[in-house]
This record gives C-alpha cells, sequence and structure tokens, in this order.
C-alpha cells in the first residue's frame, strides 16, 4: 500500500528517453502498478539514499555501545567513578 504524501504540483519533469529507457519504464508500470510519475519519485529517492554520505564508525557503533552500557550499568554500582571504596588496591 502507498502512503499518500501531500505534494505540490509545482515540479514537472520531462525527459527524453532512449526506446530502451521506454521499454523499461513500461515494463515497471505493468510488474508494479505505479505511474511514471512515481517510478521516478521512487528512483530519486534511491539515488538520494545512495548519494547520502555514508555515516562514520562512531556514528554506527554508539547506539550499539549506548545499549551495551545501559545493560551492563544495572549490575554496576552507581558511584564506582566517586567513590574511594572502589578504588582501593588500584594502581597499587
Amino acid at each position: 500500500m502507498a502512503a499518500v504524501l501531500p505534494c505540490s504540483m509545482a515540479g514537472y519533469v520531462h525527459a527524453r528517453l532512449s526506446g530502451e529507457d521506454e521499454a523499461l519504464v513500461r515494463r515497471l508500470v505493468r510488474q508494479t502498478g505505479a505511474s511514471r510519475s512515481e517510478l521516478l519519485r521512487r528512483g530519486l529517492r534511491m539515488l538520494a539514499e545512495q548519494a547520502a554520505p555514508p555515516r562514520s564508525a562512531l556514528a554506527v557503533a554508539l547506539p550499539l555501545l549506548d545499549k551495551a552500557w545501559k545493560r551492563r550499568q544495572r549490575a554496576a554500582p552507581r558511584d564506582l567513578s566517586t567513590n574511594p571504596e572502589h578504588l582501593r588496591g588500584f594502581g597499587s
């Protein structure tokens, strides 16, 4: 089921297609039931996703690390870094 998105009819695209591209569009219209305009919009979105800058390793890892830390934090003392009792024998 396609989502209904509000859009203005301000933007029109006219494109010259080769015979091969025109055949591809007709085939996709038949196979998907989508209009030519919808196929163009989907294709633009797919290209935009591919062209987006890749996420850094840190951006990918942070949610995973955060989840792991929250799981471990339940068992760890809340005052681990401030209570001298937890530091007894450390560094000696």
